[in-house]
């Protein structure tokens, strides 16, 4: 159901890169993979945070987030990203 959902939202959706992440290789591997910056200004984001990093509707978003957290980044979403927790759910399977 949640599946529909997604699909219709066409809410802009900005994920925003939080302070505290350091630049292992995880983590910028998967900044850079968001943001489509280059390396040198992806270690940039990271350092200078709170930045937004990609901006994009709820599908796109969601593909982010895999991103995101299989590179363990601290981040947060918004306007608040109402299919959360349905992305976890459906990682665990």
């Amino acid at each position: 159901m949640w599946n529909n959902d997604i699909n219709a939202d066409q809410t802009r959706y900005s994920i925003i890169l939080l302070e505290g992440n350091e630049p292992s290789v995880e983590i910028v591997r998967a900044v850079y993979q968001v943001s489509q910056q280059n390396l040198l200004k992806t270690k940039e984001l990271i350092v200078n945070a709170p930045q937004v990093i990609f901006e994009g509707n709820a599908l796109e978003v969601r593909d982010m987030i895999q991103i995101l957290d299989d590179g363990f980044v601290e981040y947060k979403i918004e306007p608040d990203y109402p299919y959360a927790e349905s992305v976890l759910q459906e990682k665990l399977k």
